[in-house]
């Protein structure tokens, strides 16, 4: 993390394979990062000389991650595994999306939209509400999907 007065220094056993999104609640007191090939989040609590780390199990291969509306957080990602991602040669496979919200009370991670991938879309790297709907980005291609809010 970075300090105007100190600069960059690292979070004390904040290691871990493939960081990518991150959201910071609006106390700054808590991090939460996506493990993109763990297939997780991490939470991290700052605030004492060793912070609490905890890791919340996504199911996905967990790539951005947005606060919700009711507070919960979204995380967006691939619905498969990252060998098949890197080896997916479409028209021959295509990579599944899904988006997955985390309550921060209860650290509670639930699948809440899927989508199995064609050739319109596949591969989501990110999620994000708009009105009653998730929309996904992707890394393939230039296509927003639209899905319903369960």
């Amino acid at each position: 993390e970075w300090h105007p007065d100190k600069g960059w220094t690292t979070i004390p056993d904040s290691a871990m394979s493939g960081p990518n999104g991150i959201v910071v609640t609006s106390d700054g007191k808590s991090l939460y990062v996506a493990g993109w090939p763990g297939k997780n989040v991490t939470r991290f609590e700052r605030g004492a000389a060793s912070p609490k780390r905890e890791t919340i199990a996504t199911g996905i291969l967990s790539d951005n991650l947005r606060w919700m509306r009711d507070g919960s957080i979204l995380v967006g990602g691939q619905d498969g595994n990252m060998p098949g991602v890197f080896q997916c040669q479409p028209p021959k496979c295509h990579i599944g999306s899904a988006a997955v919200k985390i309550d921060p009370r209860t650290q509670k991670a639930t699948r809440i939209a899927t989508y199995a991938g064609s050739a319109g879309f596949e591969g989501a790297t990110t999620s994000l509400e708009v009105g009653k709907e998730i929309w996904m980005g992707s890394f393939r291609g230039e296509r927003i999907l639209r899905l319903p809010l369960p």
